[in-house]
């Protein structure tokens, strides 16, 4: 997961802005370069499939993604979803030196305060009554900044509660499994990500390739023994 950093050529003009929940959500989104959507997950997470390489991103609840629709891509979900999200057209640009940085996904744990969703709630609830307010493009520009705000104050965190999900996950099924001839195509197999993406979320979060993980596992199994 990464971010965006984005200039705006044109006056975003919103789409739509809904609150959604179902017992079942599997949605696909072809390439749409001038769309982008922001969307606070309420209630169980969901995963983004893109579809041009099998990249995962595992989305926790309690989450905001910005999505560009330059590649396509497959939302799902299992068991009850709810989420909010705002639909709009602008035309923009990628930048390094202007314009608005925008995570990919941006995490809160828990009991960690969400100030982006009173913002979308109120935005909905205002699009609904009248789709033409001015006051929606006040409050879309502000729910941009915000999310930008609180991405840089987080230092710009690569370790999300996605990539966190991932990586526990590799370890409890490293320790469970130690007695067999693990490899990392193995893990990498069992949590259907790639073995470079898993091999990059071990040396950035744990500090060790899953490799020395493993080895750490048989040697503390042993000691114990």
């Amino acid at each position: 997961m990464g971010d965006y950093q984005l200039y705006f050529h044109s006056m975003p003009r919103i789409i739509f802005a809904h609150r959604y929940g179902t017992h079942r959500y599997e949605m696909f989104f072809p390439s749409d370069r001038s769309r982008v959507e922001i969307t606070c997950v309420l209630q169980g997470g969901c995963e983004i499939l893109f579809t041009d390489n099998r990249q995962r991103i595992c989305v926790p609840a309690d989450s905001v993604i910005c999505s560009l629709f330059e590649r396509p891509r497959r939302l799902t979900a299992q068991g009850y979803h709810e989420h909010i999200t705002v639909s709009f057209q602008t035309e923009y640009v990628h930048t390094s030196e202007m314009g608005l940085l925008l995570p990919e996904v941006l995490s809160f744990g828990e009991g960690e305060e969400n100030p982006i969703r009173p913002l979308m709630e109120q935005l909905v609830m205002q699009y609904t009554m009248d789709s033409a307010a001015p006051q929606n493009m006040a409050l879309l520009w502000e729910i941009l900044v915000k999310l930008s705000s609180l991405y840089l104050a987080g230092g710009q965190r690569e370790q999300t509660m996605g990539q966190m999900w991932y990586v526990k996950k590799a370890q409890n099924f490293i320790v469970q499994n130690i007695a067999l001839p693990l490899r990392v195509t193995d893990v990498a197999a069992h949590l259907d990500i790639s073995p470079g993406y898993l091999s990059h979320l071990f040396t950035d979060i744990v500090g060790q390739t899953v490799v020395e993980y493993i080895n750490t596992v048989r040697i503390r199994r042993v000691e114990e023994l």
